[in-house]
């Protein structure tokens, strides 16, 4: 029950929204919207699953059960996409991503640690290039990370060997923060010799450590 779903555009004009237990599903072919008048937009489930086309934010929207990538892209813009404390995303691939790359983010709210990995399906316009975090300890209180990304080169790269694409990941409300991230390039990002990269952290400075997996362009 409760369940929607929508061929053309989301657009709330002043009225009130209540997600209850259903799915929002986008089917439609060709681009899709989500606006409103009313502040931002929350759905329980919200499900892109399109054959062509992208859905486009003009309002910031927030899930608190899962997000689910089966079709089409979701184009972030200057808006930002919130999974919710009890939060998941489901899927993501080449060809169903978050496009992640304007100043809109990706944002993922904690109140508990350990927590469970979470795949941060993003991309810019043309490349899948997925981050995942685990936030595995720390003191939270009102916590969240938020996460976007760029295709081009981080200013404070200094190496020979780079790639051109950085993600930016920011925490909010967590002291001591503890975790493990893994992150994926594409073969087109890579400047200088692949084999010499390293995963690195910049943060006033630059901190490397981990391992590079060239045959899957894993960073870990």
């Amino acid at each position: 029950p409760y369940n929607i779903a929508l061929a053309g555009n989301w657009s709330n004009s002043g009225g009130t929204f209540t997600e209850r237990t259903g799915t929002v599903t986008f089917d439609g072919t060709g681009a899709q919207s989500i606006s409103s008048t009313s502040g931002d937009e929350a759905f329980n489930n919200l499900t892109l699953s399109k054959v062509t086309g992208d859905v486009s934010l003009n309002r910031s929207v927030s899930v608190s059960n899962t997000f689910t990538l089966s079709g089409g892209d979701m184009i972030l813009g200057t808006y930002d996409l919130t999974i919710g404390n009890s939060g998941t995303l489901s899927g993501g691939s080449a060809t169903s991503y978050i496009q992640a790359h304007s100043t809109g983010t990706v944002i993922k709210q904690y109140n508990a640690v350990p927590a469970a990995a979470l795949k941060f399906a993003v991309g810019d316009n043309d490349d899948y290039s997925p981050f995942t975090f685990t936030l595995q300890g720390g003191a939270l209180a009102g916590a969240s990370v938020s996460l976007n990304m760029r295709d081009a080169k981080q200013v404070n790269v200094t190496q020979p060997n780079y790639i051109t694409r950085y993600w930016t990941l920011t925490p909010t409300g967590i002291s001591a923060p503890s975790y493990d991230v893994v992150y994926y390039y594409t073969d087109a990002d890579v400047v200088g010799d692949e084999n010499q990269l390293s995963p690195a952290k910049w943060d006033g400075a630059w901190t490397e450590g981990g391992t590079l997996s060239p045959l899957t362009n894993k960073l870990a």
